[in-house]
Parts: C-alpha cells; structure tokens; sequence
C-alpha cells in the first residue's frame, strides 16, 4: 500500500521542493521553491486526477512528480534535483 509519506520522503531525499498532496477526489503536487539568484518565490501546482493514491504505482507516482519538478525547474531557471540521467530519458 503507498502512502503519501513515501512518495514525499523520496522526492525529498532526491533534493525536489515538491510535495503530494490530497484534494477532494484527486491528488496535486506542489512545487515550491525560492530562487538562490533574485529570492523570487516560484509556486506552481500540478493535478493528478485519480481518486485513489493506489491507483498508480510508486514509480508512476515519482515519474509524474520528478517530470514535474524538471519542467518547473527549467521554466523558471532553478535546479534542485540530481536528474541529468532523467532528464535524458524524458527527452527521448
């Protein structure tokens, strides 16, 4: 059984801002972060339409959260995780 703990402690551990949380009747995770360079606040959300954590595996649970915090991170110029190998592997 997954639980939110989990899937935040590993993103944590990986170094993402990020956090999953439950809606009502969906999951969404939020990317929260301030810049080291100008001190900007960057906050963005990301909705996971699925009732159920259990719906989706662990690993499909970490894809989505660390494709994510790539496509926030390089939106907004910042870089929190250790993912150059996942980068490659998005890109493809």
């Amino acid at each position: 059984m997954i639980q939110l703990r989990t899937i935040n402690k590993i993103l944590a551990e990986d170094g993402y801002p990020l956090e999953l949380v439950k809606g009502e009747g969906y999951f969404y995770f939020i990317f929260e972060a301030y810049d080291r360079y100008d001190g900007r606040l960057v906050y963005e959300t990301e909705t996971v339409y699925t009732y159920r954590l259990n719906d989706l595996t662990l690993d499909r649970w970490l894809e989505i959260g660390r494709q994510f915090a790539i496509e926030t991170e390089h939106k907004n110029g910042l870089y929190f995780g250790p993912h150059p190998t996942y980068l490659k592997e998005i890109a493809a």
